[in-house]
């Protein structure tokens, strides 16, 4: 097995990493809940800073800017 504190989406294939497990919630799950803030709140504009190094910044920034469309936050 392989256990991990990874938020990436790139490990979430089950079929291909059948044995990976994580200590934390994937991204998705963390971004809902942000969105979920935000919307409470009642805040439409946010900005997300991250460094496009290859690492998981560019990719969490996809999944949140997915998330948060759904909720109407720009």
């Amino acid at each position: 097995p392989i256990i991990s504190a990874s938020l990436g989406s790139a490990l979430s294939d089950s079929q291909e990493y059948p044995l990976f497990m994580r200590t934390r919630p994937s991204n998705k799950y963390t971004f809902t809940t942000i969105a979920w803030t935000f919307k409470y709140f009642g805040w439409k504009n946010v900005a997300f800073l991250y460094t496009a190094d290859g690492g998981e910044g560019e990719d969490a920034y996809q999944q949140f800017s997915a998330v948060t469309a759904d909720f109407g936050i720009n």
